[in-house]
């Protein structure tokens, strides 16, 4: 769904800046996602699909044996 991917996103947003030994927020993740002219979606719609699927995205990376989004 257009929301998972968001989400999708989002994750890999936040593991690129840990890639590059970087601390990066949440919310500075979401807003970076929502300034890419490709994505063309608001913070908040960006916000709400992360607190909407952010369990069942969480359980699909440990399923693979990626570190927990989840803090």
């Amino acid at each position: 769904s257009k929301e998972l991917n968001l989400v999708r996103q989002v994750v890999e947003i936040i593991y690129n800046a840990n890639l590059d030994g970087e601390t990066i927020t949440l919310s500075e993740a979401i807003g970076q996602l929502s300034e890419r002219e490709k994505i063309n979606e608001s913070y908040e719609t960006i916000r709400k699909a992360w607190y909407k699927h952010r369990e069942k995205m969480n359980n699909d990376l440990l399923a693979k044996g990626l570190p927990s989004i989840l803090v």
